[in-house]
């Protein structure tokens, strides 16, 4: 979430940009973000890149997922609210379309999105 909400560019590989999707392409040209992720950015970011990513000696923070989880959903859950506000007027509905579709599965019915 983190890279889709903040990232301004798409990465690259091999000097070939890869087909990532961004928050930016859904709202207007010139939009500056107004959310922010700073307990992910200072507290977990490169932390859970070793966690999840690498095999390492150097992992140097234990997660306890019943500290930090309700934080960052807080954190996720307010950015994400922030980026649906930014979102192109011509994207919203397609945005509600989408979000609607999934809450209608089995088993997504109480999550909010």
């Amino acid at each position: 979430m983190r890279d889709f909400l903040l990232k301004d560019k798409r990465s690259s590989r091999n000097g070939i940009e890869l087909p990532d999707i961004l928050a930016s392409d859904y709202y207007p040209p010139g939009t500056t973000p107004t959310w922010e992720l700073p307990t992910w950015e200072k507290e977990w970011q490169a932390e859970m890149d070793k966690q999840l990513a690498h095999i390492t000696f150097e992992r140097e923070k234990t997660w306890e997922h019943w500290k930090w989880v309700p934080t960052l959903e807080s954190e996720m859950r307010t950015a994400w609210a922030k980026f649906l506000d930014a979102v192109d007027a011509a994207h919203k509905p397609k945005f509600a379309a989408q979000i609607a579709h999934c809450q209608a599965k089995i088993g997504f019915e109480k999550i909010r999105l």
